[in-house]
C-alpha cells in the first residue's frame, strides 16, 4: 500500500470522524497534545533511528493545537501514537514502516501493563479492528488510544466474555453481530439463533449438525467457528469476522465481473468444495449470499446449516436451497447427490459473470418451471471456454452433468482453467481482483435494525424465557479445546496434494478420494454419529407445557429454503 501524503490525510479524517460509531468528545486533558518543534537536523536523526523512537508522559500546560501536531508527524514520516492510561497520556514515536504488531509489542513492552488490547478514543470499529491484524502496515498519522484491560472468565465461554457492537446480517429467524472478545480483544461475529424458533420449529437436528460440521472442518476458504454454546434464549456461534463482507455485497457494487476476476473467486470457492467433497460434505446452499470476503480479498464459505454427510453416490431427499440455485433432481423430489453442489457451482458463476442468476424471475413458479423446461441462454461477451463450461455444469441430467465422473477436480480439468496456476491459488499467492475497502463496513445495513431491540432485550433477559434450560446435550465447543487439530491438519495436506495433482492429469475418482483413508473414514463416522438430535421429545414437550417458550413474534416459514436478496436492476 502506497503510504501517501494524501492517503495519510485522508486516514486521519477517518480517525477523527466515523460514520459507523459515535465520535466521542474528548476531555481538554484528551484533545490536546504536545509535541515540541524540532530542528531540521533532529528531524533527520528521528527518520533514521529504531522504530521505536522516544516515549514520555505528556506533561500538563506544553500542549500545542492538534494540526501542529499533524503537520509535524507528516514532515518526519512517523506514526505519532498517544496511549491515555488514566490521568497520564504516554507519547511514542514510531518510522512509517510499523507495521501493527510491532506497533502493538513496542507499546506493551515499553507501557509494562496487563494489556490485551488497544481501542481508539473515539471508539472506531474499523480502526479498532484493523490494529488487532497481524502484520499490516499503520495507514494513519496519528493515533489515540486507550488500553483494554484482561477480564476474568468463567471456565466455559458466555454472552458476558463479548462486547457486541454492531448488528452486520440478518435471516429468518437469526441475527449476525460484530462483537469484541474481552478476553483477548480480537473480533469476531456472533450468529444467534433464537431457541424460540428452535423448538417451535424443531430445527435443532440441523443446528446441531451445523455445529458439529464446523468443528470438524479446518481450510484457508471455510469460516472457522471458535466457539459454540448455548444462552438463555439463543443458540450462538462464535465465527471467524470477515471484514470483506459477503461476494454478493462486492458483485452487487460492480454489477458483474469480468471472466477474469470470476475466475479468481470461483477456482477458490471449487477447491473449498473439493475439500467440503473430500470430507464427505455436501453442502447443498451455494450463492454469493453465503461466500465472505476476507480484509485481503479471499473468500470464505460460511453458513453449513443445509449442510449433510455423505458418500458421492448417495441420495438424499431434503428439499432444500435457494430458489435461483435449485438443481432439477432438487424440484423433482426424487433425491440427490454430491452433483446438486456441480449444479450451483454452475449456478453461480453464470452470476458472478452476469449480474443475475439463470432463469431469474421475481415470480419463484416461473424460476422452476424454467429450471425444469428451459435451456439455458448465454451473452455474447462470454468466450466460448466458460459457456461450454458452464453448459456441463448446468446440465439438467446429473449423469450427463459435468463433475459426474470425477467431481470436482474433474471440472478444475476444464479448459477455462488451463492457464490458472491451482496450488497458487490454494496458497494465497496470487492477488486477489477486489481488495475490500478497509475504511468501511463492506455489508448491506438496510433494514438491519429491524427487531435488534428485542434481540438485544433477550441477550439481557428482559424479554424471552423466564429462566436457563439446555436444547442439547453436547454443543458446546472451544477452539482451545479441539482434539481433532492433528487430524485436521493432516486431512489439509493431503487436500493440498489433491489440489497439486488435479493440473498433472492424474485424474482420481471421488470414492478413491474419501476411502483411500481409514482414518478418515473413521472421523466422518464419528462425526455422523454426533449429528443426531441431542435433546429427547420428552423434554421439548416438557419445555412447552411448562409454558417457556413465548409464541408471538415469529414467522411461519421454511429454513430448508433459504432467501435471496436479489433485485433485476
Amino acid at each position: 500500500m502506497n503510504l501517501t501524503k494524501s492517503n495519510s490525510q485522508k486516514g486521519f479524517r477517518i480517525l477523527q470522524k466515523s460514520s459507523l460509531s459515535p465520535v466521542h468528545k474528548l476531555s481538554p486533558e484528551k484533545s490536546k497534545l504536545s509535541l515540541k518543534t524540532r530542528k531540521n537536523s533532529e528531524l533527520l536523526k528521528l527518520m533514521v533511528s529504531p522504530k521505536l523512537i522516544t516515549n514520555q508522559t505528556t506533561q500538563e500546560g506544553s500542549f500545542v493545537k492538534r494540526e501542529t501536531t499533524l503537520q509535524n508527524s507528516q514532515i518526519m514520516d512517523v506514526v505519532l501514537v498517544i496511549v491515555h492510561v488514566g490521568q497520564q497520556q504516554f507519547r511514542f514515536t514510531f518510522t512509517r514502516n510499523i507495521t501493527t504488531s510491532q506497533m502493538r509489542a513496542a507499546l506493551l513492552q515499553k507501557l509494562k501493563l496487563k494489556i490485551v488490547a488497544f481501542t481508539t478514543v473515539d471508539h472506531n470499529i474499523l480502526i479498532d479492528y484493523y490494529l488487532t491484524l497481524e502484520e499490516r502496515p499503520i495507514i494513519w498519522p496519528e493515533l489515540q488510544l486507550e488500553c483494554q484491560e484482561p477480564v476474568l472468565t468463567a471456565q466455559h465461554v458466555s454472552l458476558k466474555d463479548f462486547q457486541i457492537l454492531k448488528c452486520i446480517g440478518a435471516g429468518g429467524f437469526s441475527k449476525v453481530y460484530l462483537v469484541r472478545s474481552k478476553m483477548n480483544g480480537h473480533f469476531y461475529a456472533m450468529k444467534l439463533v433464537d431457541k424460540e424458533f428452535i423448538i417451535k420449529y424443531k430445527k435443532a437436528e440441523l443446528l446441531q449438525n451445523e455445529r458439529d460440521i464446523m468443528a470438524f472442518i479446518h481450510h484457508p476458504f471455510t469460516i472457522q467457528m471458535l466457539f459454540s454454546f448455548e444462552s438463555r434464549n439463543f443458540v450462538v456461534f462464535i465465527l471467524e469476522f470477515c471484514s470483506g463482507g459477503e461476494l454478493f455485497y462486492q458483485l452487487k457494487t460492480l454489477k458483474r465481473m469480468s471472466e477474469e476476476q470470476a475466475q479468481f473467486y470461483f477456482v477458490e470457492i471449487c477447491i473449498s468444495m473439493l475439500y467440503l467433497h473430500q470430507m464427505g460434505i455436501m453442502y447443498r446452499d451455494i450463492k454469493p449470499e453465503n461466500i465472505l470476503l476476507d480484509l485481503d480479498g479471499h473468500i470464505r464459505i460460511s453458513d453449513f446449516g443445509l449442510s449433510k454427510l455423505t458418500t458421492p453416490d448417495e441420495f438424499a431427499y431434503s428439499f432444500c436451497g435457494s430458489p435461483e440455485y435449485m438443481a432439477p433432481e432438487m424440484l423433482l423430489k426424487r433425491g440427490h447427490t454430491i452433483q446438486v453442489d456441480h449444479y450451483c457451482l454452475g449456478a453461480l458463476l453464470y452470476e458472478l459473470v452476469t449480474g443475475l442468476p439463470p432463469f431469474y424471475s421475481k415470480n419463484t413458479q416461473k424460476i422452476y418451471d424454467s429450471i425444469l423446461n428451459e435451456q439455458v441462454t448465454f451473452p455474447q461477451f462470454l468466450s466460448q471456454e466458460i459457456k461450454d463450461l458452464m453448459s456441463g455444469l448446468l446440465a439438467k441430467d446429473p449423469h450427463k452433468r459435468l463433475g459426474v465422473r470425477g467431481g470436482v477436480r474433474e471440472i478444475l480439468q476444464h479448459k477455462w482453467f488451463k492457464k490458472v496456476n491451482l496450488t497458487d491459488i490454494l496458497m494465497k499467492r496470487v492477488t486477489p481482483p477486489i481488495r475490500p475497502d478497509i475504511q468501511k463496513l463492506n455489508f448491506e445495513t438496510k433494514n438491519l435494525q429491524q427487531g435488534d431491540l428485542e434481540v438485544r432485550e433477550k441477550l439481557i433477559g428482559k424479554a424471552g424465557f423466564k429462566k436457563d434450560f439446555k436444547i442439547f446435550d453436547e454443543f458446546y465447543f472451544d477452539y482451545r479445546e479441539n482434539v481433532r487439530i492433528a487430524d485436521q491438519q493432516r486431512l489439509l495436506k493431503e487436500h493440498i496434494k489433491n489440489v497439486d495433482s488435479i493440473q498433472q492429469q492424474k485424474p482420481r475418482s471421488l470414492d478413491k478420494i474419501i476411502s483411500e483413508d481409514s482414518r478418515q473414514s473413521k472421523l466422518q463416522k464419528r462425526l455422523e454419529q454426533q449429528t443426531s438430535l441431542r435433546t429427547s421429545p420428552q423434554k421439548g414437550s416438557a419445555l412447552m407445557s411448562n409454558n417457556f417458550m413465548q409464541t408471538g413474534g415469529l414467522k411461519t416459514e421454511s429454513s430448508d429454503l433459504t432467501s435471496s436478496k436479489r433485485r433485476v436492476t
